[in-house]
């Protein structure tokens, strides 16, 4: 028995050391949203600013904010549902993933919030992920009955600096 709980300690260590660079990015990522989108900071205008202060791989290209707002239509709101419901949206983006030069999620209350940077010429693919990603939870509504989902993004941009600018846009066109 002592033996199991020193390999599984030893084991669980060398997780946590792999997933340490995942958490930092993470935590750093999360750190743009609350920076530059929710607060008061400009986005860096320069990418390789913008990519070296919150870890993100971005290339010139298009910019742009989008928002997954999940509503529940008998007025009561399980948390669980709504991270299971968030977790899809994620899902559903990841098979999106190789499309986008990079990009980050952000979850707060009902809402995920999302930064994509993808190629100008792969417009109409990233056009054609936000259509799945409203197929796929549209078919979720059987499973989730009583909610109701919104995907509002926001203008096109050909830098950082033009994010808060996409965000706002998306924030107008869901109503807030």
């Amino acid at each position: 028995r002592q033996s199991y709980d020193r390999r599984h300690a030893h084991i669980t260590e060398e997780e946590q050391l792999r997933m340490r660079p995942k958490e930092d990015m993470r935590r750093m990522r999360q750190g743009f949203f609350a920076d530059c989108l929710f607060g008061e900071s400009p986005p860096p205008e320069d990418i390789e600013e913008l990519n070296r202060r919150y870890y993100f791989a971005f290339k010139p290209g298009v910019f742009q904010v989008f928002i997954v707002k999940i509503d529940s239509l008998e007025g009561r709101f399980d948390g669980e549902e709504c991270q299971v419901l968030t977790r899809k949206v994620l899902d559903i983006l990841a098979k999106y993933q190789k499309l986008f030069f990079d990009s980050a999620f952000c979850v707060r209350d009902s809402r995920v919030y999302g930064v994509l940077n993808y190629p100008p010429e792969d417009e109409k693919l990233a056009d054609k992920a936000f259509r799945a990603v409203m197929e796929n939870l549209n078919m979720q509504k059987s499973a989730f009955a009583g909610m109701a989902f919104t995907l509002c993004v926001g203008s096109k941009g050909t830098s950082p600096a033009g994010l808060r600018r996409s965000m706002e846009q998306a924030l107008d066109a869901m109503g807030q």
